[in-house]
């Protein structure tokens, strides 16, 4: 039979709780800086330079 007031029992159980609720919240917070990295880390890729330098004639050579 579990007693009623139970202080050391009751400061474990608290305990558990804050670090599952600490865990769960940095898990959040990484998949959220996960999903706003990969969703935006296509524009800062460099671009191809597609034309000349005076913009008429296809480039000649490739930039890698």
């Amino acid at each position: 039979m579990r007693p009623t007031w139970n202080p050391v029992g009751d400061w474990f159980s608290g305990l558990a709780d804050d670090a599952m609720g600490n865990m769960a919240k940095a898990i959040l917070e990484a998949m959220s800086q996960m999903v706003t990295t990969l969703s935006t880390f296509w524009v800062s890729m460099p671009t191809v330079n597609l034309a000349s330098q005076d913009g008429t004639t296809p480039a000649t050579s490739s930039p890698w």
